[in-house]
């Protein structure tokens, strides 16, 4: 009996294009895939107009709406998948726009993104060369706080299973392949330096990838975006000198408020 592993593959088009905070992928490649866009609507608080995400200049309490175009340059209708997400770090040490679920931050994430961004339509439909803007409504907490929000708008096609004409199949094999667009969205109130503060949280035994390693918890406890980390590990025998395994790594990043597994 042959059996068939149905994959779907997420390609990120990341709109953090001179923020330094992960390596953004580029959209030209396979813009001949993707029959949709999205641009933000740089409002007056952005603090620099080049940038092509929200990074915004907030005030406590302050209520704002951020506006984003959608358009549709398909010849079907389309139905567009949206939701807010906060930052948090990989285990690859890259800052990642994909988590929604507040019981997976960080202990020291006090205002997550989702808990201050919301948008009215989780789904949104439109017609074929049509374009449609959506809000995001911001509400910031009434108490001032020093440091850095950071998170995204994730927006992704909706896919019909049934009529998926993408599909690609070898090996028993069948991936569906889906773009998404991230938008990111930065918001600060004071000019206050904030500088991340590295904790070693737990040493444990695990398995990676079905291969047994040790990996290291490592934590930003700061609101602090950090960029250009190099890990260089070593394990030793206890007592001894000699090293038994190391590993190397340059050019990490770590979102504020987050936490990730070395290997």
């Amino acid at each position: 009996m042959k059996f068939k592993l149905h994959t779907t593959f997420i390609l990120l088009i990341l709109l953090f294009v001179n923020l330094s905070l992960i390596s953004p992928l580029s959209a030209n490649a396979s813009q001949g895939d993707v029959d949709y866009s999205v641009r933000a609507i740089i409002p007056d608080n952005q603090i620099d107009h080049l940038k092509s995400y929200f990074d915004l200049k907030m005030q406590p309490g302050q209520k704002q709406k951020l506006q984003l175009e959608v358009m549709n340059s398909g010849y079907k209708e389309a139905k567009i998948e949206m939701h807010v997400t906060f930052a948090t770090t990989n285990n690859n040490g890259l800052i990642d726009y994909k988590q929604t679920d507040k019981t997976q931050a960080d202990k020291s994430l006090k205002i997550p993104l989702t808990d201050i961004a919301k948008t009215p339509n989780q789904e949104i439909v439109i017609p074929a060369g049509k374009t449609k803007l959506v809000n995001i409504n911001i509400t910031m907490p009434k108490e001032k706080f020093d440091g850095v929000i950071l998170g995204s708008i994730h927006f992704v096609k909706k896919v019909d299973e049934n009529k998926v004409s993408d599909k690609k199949e070898s090996n028993g094999v069948k991936i569906n392949n889906q773009y998404a667009y991230v938008v990111g969205i930065k918001l600060t109130e004071t000019q206050t330096d904030v500088l991340p503060d590295l904790h070693l949280i737990a040493i444990k035994p695990t398995l990676v990838n079905y291969r047994t390693a040790v990996v290291a918890n490592i934590q930003n406890s700061e609101a602090a975006i950090l960029t250009d980390l190099t890990i260089d590990a070593k394990i030793y025998k206890q007592g001894s000198n000699k090293v038994l395994h190391s590993t190397k790594r340059d050019d990490l990043s770590m979102a504020p408020n987050s936490n990730f597994d070395y290997a």
